[in-house]
């Protein structure tokens, strides 16, 4: 049996300013829709993110309407929003699990 993949309503978020963490880019994003994750990605050795991050949105509208919008800006700073196109894969079953 194949594996099934959904669709995963995901946004790469680049240019985030150094003041911002993850608190402060969900309730920027939440203005446009339930956020399900948001995560900005730290470097291990310094302990600062390296100002990129993901957003999941629970529903395609909220991605949509985030990109129909020109100009983002948090803190200040014009940040830069790209749609992650990627699927999640979800668990294969084989037949037995059937």
């Amino acid at each position: 049996m194949a594996a099934v993949r959904k669709l995963v309503h995901e946004l790469v978020v680049y240019r985030i300013p150094f003041t911002v963490g993850n608190r402060e880019l969900r309730q920027y994003f939440t203005q446009f829709g339930p956020v399900m994750s948001c995560k900005i990605h730290f470097n291990k050795t310094t302990g600062f993110h390296t100002d990129f991050g993901w957003v999941t949105f629970v529903n395609k509208d909220s991605v949509t309407k985030v990109l129909n919008q020109e100009h983002h800006t948090l803190d200040g700073y014009k940040i830069t929003i790209h749609l992650n196109d990627r699927r999640e894969k979800a668990p294969i079953r084989s037949e037995d699990d059937v």
